[in-house]
């Protein structure tokens, strides 16, 4: 896959072509949405995950097709990604180098992005507040946590950093993600129920994390069909 573009262009074609008198080339499957807190393995899981059904990872791949859309470098968007303390650097930044980025067009393109892949479905998507806009019986919402010392452990590990840097990068994400919800969403966070399935990482290893969520996921898309918003065309 080289792009988001490409990712999302490939998908729609895939899920609106028919073969002569037969179904679609490519089915709609769920997607899933993961939410998680720093240091609880989202990555991880996310990527397991996704390797199990055969689905795409929509991470970073998010932040390209923002930056294409606005046309917009993408280390520019980078400052905005689930950071809102870094508007005015943004801002800064884009007068000097000739782009415009305001944070009214990151959120945007961002929920417009998120809201296609979710209507292609196929995907695994991390993190971005995507749970918010999924719907209920239309992907699996997954929440990943973890203890505070065992995330500030796994951060020491991942860095390789001392206790109280990882300490501060842990406070400092979790602060900076909440203001980004607050922001995006107007909300600093789900509410439990807003979640088909919460995972505690601490004495579930990613692997048996995986195998639940697989569980899950098997008997939620039995009934699950794709939102009926749009015609499943996405501009690429």
């Amino acid at each position: 896959m080289k792009s988001m573009a490409e990712f999302l262009k490939a998908y729609s074609q895939a899920l609106t072509e028919h073969h002569p008198g037969g179904p679609p080339q490519r089915p709609w499957r769920m997607p899933v949405v993961v939410s998680r807190q720093v240091g609880s393995g989202g990555l991880l899981f996310a990527q397991a995950l996704a390797d199990r059904l055969g689905f795409e990872v929509c991470d970073r791949k998010i932040l390209e097709e923002i930056s294409r859309r606005s046309k917009v470098p993408e280390d520019l968007v980078r400052l905005l990604d689930e950071r809102p303390g870094r508007s005015l650097e943004v801002f800064g930044a884009s007068l000097l180098r000739g782009a415009s980025l305001s944070v009214h067009d990151y959120d945007a393109v961002l929920k417009g992005t998120l809201r296609a892949l979710l209507q292609l479905g196929n995907v695994v998507i991390l993190g971005r507040g995507a749970n918010f806009l999924a719907e209920p019986g239309k992907a699996l919402r997954v929440r990943l946590v973890a203890p505070l010392k065992v995330r500030i452990a796994n951060i020491m590990e991942r860095c390789g950093v001392d206790e109280k840097t990882a300490r501060q990068m842990v406070h400092d994400t979790d602060v900076e993600r909440a203001k980004f919800m607050k922001r995006v969403y107007g909300q600093e966070e789900s509410s439990p129920e807003s979640f088909d399935l919460g995972l505690n990482t601490h004495k579930i290893p990613i692997e048996q994390a995986v195998r639940i969520a697989l569980d899950v996921y098997e008997f939620l898309a039995r009934s699950a069909s794709p939102p009926v918003s749009g015609s499943g065309q996405v501009t690429p």
